[in-house]
């Protein structure tokens, strides 16, 4: 990139933007005044003077040995150095303070330097800035440090810490070697930039010792073709010193910094300078656009500003422009902006389209490019006229995939005016045949393929419809021959296949060439179909020379489909009479072709019945003589009957049809007619309908008359067969729950009458009696017959009874029936008992829906009622009940698994009832570590319907609930979610210090459990008065945070940083502290957070300070574009703006257009 008169190097700028550029300084920079310093030749010429020891010429070549002569003379050369750098008239000039300014406009300083003098420190201070400073041979790590770096020492230590002499030098770099260990590292972990040396000073003589054989190096330098910077490694960055001045480097340097300081509205205003006249000359304007065009944020500037083919001319040149026929570069945001700038305001345009064709035309489009390209000519509101061809035709041959619904979109949606030829080209290839895979039914080894359209069937159609069937009347002619040459080219393809047995798979799956209810089940081929019969009836009418060709030459194919719509043409043309028609028909002997048989079937229905006598007669014979005999393959005499069936019902005027057929019947009596005798198969769909056979006061009445013939009415529904209407089984037993339920009585008295067979009517009953209205010798009575009956029987709907308790309408205490829980006693299952959701991964919703599931809740209200009938005497669960409970928590198998979820789910009502047997039975199904599954079911139970307090939580669930995020998997998401909302309520509400649990469930929870927590938190602050959001970050949420930011115990994520932001909704009076903490982490916003959303329905002008440091925060930490910015912010802005005093906006206007707001300058 040329900066003023220097061509930086893109590795260069790179490395600054990402915080990787070291500044490397040497002596040349303090040379200019006002510094004025010598350079180490210089110096040693100036020391020999003073010491009456001219050096000579190898004394010059190597200062440092000659220095170390000197102080072996026992001359203090350190201190005269030391005395020759520090000049009180010294100080730091313009590159000094260029270099300064560019080190710290980057993210990460880091300046080097080899000189004794402090001007580097010294002008950082001028700007502000307090940059950390290191003097040798105390460095830091040469891999990790921020700040200036003196590698030899500097005027601030005592001389002899200056590296001069060759001693110093050999200690520095081989015997004590922390200057080479500093330098290795560096070199190995940053990009560097040498500024103020020469390639023959002594220093960079022992610099290349530490630079390695990769990495990379540049230099600053006025003699950029001289080749011993290559061999050192090092890659000239040139810049011109015209009569001996280097003005033009602090002059880069300081644009450099300059543009890098320069926001988001600053660079917006220069771009619209550069872009208001012609394109740029200027190296460093034309570089800036250059880098313009490939920043994801600047390009949109650009792109609002730029118009005219004289700017397009110079964009088609740049290097940005070539990415767009590049398949890795042309997905990125800058690209892609790119792309939809030329097809805006290029491409649609008539008077600039040839100019971006030209561009274009010769280049591959790799699928982001031909996206745009595509969705611009989707989006086109005028008609696809000529100009716009050569667009689709490229389209279609640089299409990335045969199928994209964007081109049968465009197909169908496009206003095509007289441009038929290119609608017909984009028909031809949406409508092109491809192979798709099939099933093999023969070899599983061996690859089926079926041939298919890329066209979608939808949208194919509605392009038939909205644009091809409107145009037949003037173009007829061209579109029936696309369409023919289309179909024939499926059947080509198809023939083509190895497996092909001359099997015709299109024609076979469509029923009728006609609109019919068999094909409502539409591919993509069959708008062809229907395309060809649309057309050859409109021939008919209006082109009828033109209709008989092409039903002629359909009628000479082989292939079905095409002689199926020959014959559906013949059916439907009026120039013809019915016996030229049927004579016709006749032949061509397509009479017994089964392929053909719906269409032929047809054309006799409608023809037949004004035929001559001569005619008909001839089909009715040809129907009693049957189908010639097909090799040794005997032929069905049905065949004969459903011809002579079709044939009596298309004409039944004729005597002699009719009685042909009467004759055929009674020689083949056991024959019916079909429901469709045209079609060889037929398809229909539907519900079963369980309709009920009697109302239950029918069917009472029917009982009280005689239950058993009563029970037998029910019986006869009881059948395999499948109907989809009128009452069935299912229906039968609903009649008799039903009754049931309104007549509890005649439940008892169909009991007597049952059969051992019937079991699912014992089963109705039971279900009647759960809804039914029951007094005390009812119940006792039912529960007599149900002691009576097979307990694996009914048991599921005797145990759904018990615990149902009847209905809100119709009560049943049956906990309060000490003979119901004997009942219950006797049912509870021995045996493994199938569950109706055996296996789901909700065991509590199995559970409900299980016997074992319902005992436990049977006894469960067992509990309750004990507890409410003991009073203030309860002492907890009597001996009994626990007994019976007990029995359930160390069942074996599913049915214990069940009851215990469904106990879990108690746990606080039984903590209350018992604390010690809850703590010493219920709690010990929450850990993980005695049995993964019984733990999974009881926090299944417990999250779905439990609620902590504070007695649960101090006696161990606190700490299983940690334990549970690590077995965060073995639960649903949504119970997952269930864990995270009571988490948060515990930390809000409960008596435990989150600050003493919180630290395990970082390190447990994984993030996605955080997030939700958080989330949740946040829910909650939003919901407490201010004075109660206030207690809680006194409380626990100020500390957490703090130590959060501080990585303890681990560093905030930024997903999890970005949720907490929602904290600061709540914290109205602590809201200052919340943003100085928040400000600390890599908050951001995330496309679906609604952050913004929330932000914006509140007042931010009594906090607007806050909220504006808040929000750039977080617009700093979004990357990509952001629909919740551009759509909340204007507004959001609008109400910090109304604040008195206002706060500063501009960076957070600046982060708002890097995110593509553009408009947000204008604010």
């Amino acid at each position: 990139m040329w900066i003023r008169e220097v061509d930086v190097p893109s590795d260069l700028i790179d490395a600054a933007r990402a915080g990787r550029l070291v500044i490397f300084v040497g002596a040349g920079a303090s040379r200019d005044e006002p510094a004025g310093l010598p350079d180490f030749r210089t110096l040693i010429k100036q020391i020999g003077a003073s010491v009456s020891d001219q050096p000579n010429d190898d004394d010059l070549r190597h200062p440092d040995v000659y220095l170390g002569r000197l102080a072996d003379k026992g001359i203090d050369v350190h201190r005269l150095v030391a005395h020759a750098i520090n000049q009180p008239a010294s100080q730091p000039n313009g590159l000094h303070q260029a270099i300064v300014k560019l080190a710290t406009v980057h993210p990460s300083p880091r300046i080097v330097t080899t000189n004794y003098d402090l001007h580097l420190t010294t002008a950082a201070q001028a700007e502000g800035l307090d940059l950390a400073v290191y003097e040798a041979p105390a460095l830091p790590v040469g891999d990790d440090f921020e700040g200036i770096i003196h590698l030899h020492g500097s005027l601030d230590q005592e001389p002899r810490r200056l590296v001069a002499t060759d001693k110093d030098f050999g200690r520095a770099y081989l015997l004590d070697a922390w200057a080479a260990r500093f330098l290795e590292r560096m070199f190995a972990a940053f990009t560097v930039l040498f500024i103020g040396y020469s390639h023959g000073d002594v220093v960079m003589q022992y610099l290349a010792r530490s630079l390695g054989p990769s990495g990379k190096r540049f230099v600053c330098t006025s003699d950029g073709d001289d080749p011993a910077w290559r061999q050192y490694g090092l890659t000239p960055v040139s810049y011109p010193a015209e009569g001996g001045s280097h003005a033009a480097l602090p002059a880069c340097l300081a644009r450099w910094a300059e543009l890098t300081a320069m926001g988001q509205t600053q660079h917006r205003a220069r771009i619209a300078d550069l872009v208001a006249t012609e394109p740029p000359t200027i190296p460093e304007e034309v570089s800036y656009l250059d880098e313009v065009l490939e920043h994801p944020e600047r390009i949109r500037y650009f792109t609002e500003k730029a118009h005219g083919a004289t700017w397009f001319r110079w964009v088609a040149e740049r290097p940005a422009f070539r990415a767009l026929f590049d398949r890795e570069r042309a997905g990125n945001e800058s690209a892609r902006t790119l792309m939809a700038w030329v097809a805006d305001r290029y491409m649609l345009d008539e008077s600039t389209s040839p100019l971006a064709l030209l561009a274009m035309r010769d280049q591959p489009w790799p699928p982001a490019t031909w996206q745009t390209i595509v969705h611009r000519l989707f989006a086109y509101d005028g008609e696809m006229r000529s100009w716009l061809s050569p667009w689709m035709v490229l389209a279609l041959q640089n299409a990335p995939s045969p199928r994209d619904d964007l081109l049968d979109m465009l197909l169908a949606e496009s206003s095509w005016g007289d441009n038929l030829g290119l609608a017909l080209t984009l028909l031809e290839d949406r409508t092109r045949p491809v192979l798709k895979s099939a099933l093999s039914f023969v070899d599983a080894d061996t690859a089926r393929f079926e041939v298919d359209l890329p066209g979608s069937e939808h949208w194919l159609s509605e392009a038939w419809s909205k644009v091809f069937a409107p145009m037949l009347d003037q173009h007829l002619a061209p579109i029936m021959a696309s369409i023919d040459e289309q179909m024939a080219r499926v059947y080509r393809l198809l023939r083509s296949l190895p497996d092909d047995s001359g099997f015709d798979p299109i024609s076979f799956r469509r029923s009728a060439i006609e609109p019919h209810e068999q094909d409502s089940y539409r591919e993509p081929i069959d708008v062809l179909i229907d395309a060809a019969r649309d057309c050859i009836e409109h021939a008919l009418v209006h082109e009828i020379d033109l209709a008989v060709r092409c039903v002629d030459a359909w009628a000479a194919r082989g292939e079905a489909l095409f002689r199926r719509l020959a014959v559906h043409a013949w059916r439907v043309r009026v120039d013809r009479s019915a016996d030229e028609k049927l004579s016709w028909l006749e032949a061509r002997d397509w009479l017994w072709e089964i392929r053909l048989q719906h269409e032929v079937y047809l054309l006799l229905r409608e023809e037949l019945p004004g035929a001559s006598d001569e005619i008909a007669q001839a089909f009715v014979d040809a129907a009693i003589a049957g189908p010639p005999a097909d090799g040794d393959d005997e032929v069905s005499p049905y065949r004969s009957y459903n011809l002579l069936a079709w044939l009596a019902q298309s004409a039944p005027d004729r005597p002699n049809i009719a009685q042909a057929f009467s004759d055929y019947q009674v020689a083949h009596p056991d024959f019916e007619p079909r429901e469709h005798p045209d079609l060889n198969s037929y398809m229909i769909s539907g519900f079963v309908e369980n309709a009920p056979p009697l109302s239950a006061d029918e069917l009472h009445a029917r009982i009280v008359e005689d239950p058993v013939a009563a029970v037998a009415a029910l019986r006869q529904f009881q059948t395999d067969s499948l109907t989809l209407s009128g009452p069935t089984w299912t229906g039968a037993l609903r009649s008799l729950q039903a009754c049931v339920s309104a007549h509890p009585n005649d439940g008892l008295v169909v009991a007597e009458v049952l059969q051992p067979a019937d079991g699912e009517l014992r089963s109705a009953i039971i279900e009647g009696w759960d809804t039914a209205d029951l007094d005390e010798q009812t119940i006792i009575d039912v529960l007599t017959v149900i002691d009576g009956w097979d307990r694996d029987e009914i048991r599921r709907a005797a145990t759904k009874m018990l615990s149902n308790g009847g209905t809100q309408t119709n009560p049943t205490p049956w906990h309060q029936s000490p003979r119901a829980r004997e009942t219950a006693r006797r049912l509870w299952p021995n045996e493994p008992e199938t569950s109706t959701l055996s296996g789901a991964d909700d065991l509590l919703t199995e559970a409900i829906n299980h016997p074992a599931g319902d005992l436990a809740e049977f006894w469960t209200k067992v509990v309750q009622w004990a507890w409410t009938q003991a009073g203030d005497s309860w002492q907890g669960l009597p001996s009994e009940l626990v007994t019976e409970l007990d029995l359930m928590i160390v069942a074996e198998g599913r049915n214990g698994l069940l009851a215990r979820t469904f106990l879990a789910s108690q746990l606080h009502f039984y903590f209350a009832a018992d604390p010690t047997w809850a703590t010493s039975r219920l709690l010990p199904l929450f850990e993980w570590g005695r049995d993964e599954e019984m733990a999974r079911g009881a926090w299944q139970g417990f999250l779905s319907w439990g609620r902590p307090n504070d007695g649960l939580l101090t006696a161990g669930l606190l700490d299983a609930y940690v334990e549970t995020c690590r077995h965060h998997d073995a639960l649903g998401s949504q119970l997952r979610h269930q864990l995270s909302a009571h988490l948060a309520t515990i930390a809000m509400q409960a008596a435990a210090d989150p600050l003493d649990w919180l630290p395990r469930f970082v390190v447990t929870a994984p993030e996605e459990l955080r997030l939700s927590w958080a989330d949740q938190v946040g829910h909650i602050l939003e919901e407490l008065n201010p004075d109660q959001a206030a207690a809680q970050w006194e409380r626990w949420i100020r500390t957490y945070w703090a130590r959060r930011v501080q990585s303890t115990p681990l560093p905030l994520a930024r997903a999890e940083a970005s949720t907490m932001a929602r904290w600061l909704i709540g914290l109205a009076s602590s809201r200052g502290e919340a943003v100085t903490l928040l400000v600390q982490t890599p908050a951001g916003l995330s496309q679906h957070s609604g952050l913004l959303h929330r932000i914006h329905e509140l007042d931010l002008t009594a906090d607007a300070t806050n909220w504006a440091t808040a929000i750039t925060h977080l617009l700093r930490g979004t990357h990509g574009p952001n629909w919740s910015a551009a759509h909340y912010l204007q507004d959001i802005v609008k109400q910090l703006r109304a604040a008195n005093p206002a706060p500063d906006l501009s960076e957070l206007i600046n982060q708002a257009m890097r995110l593509g707001v553009t408009s947000a300058a204008d604010w």
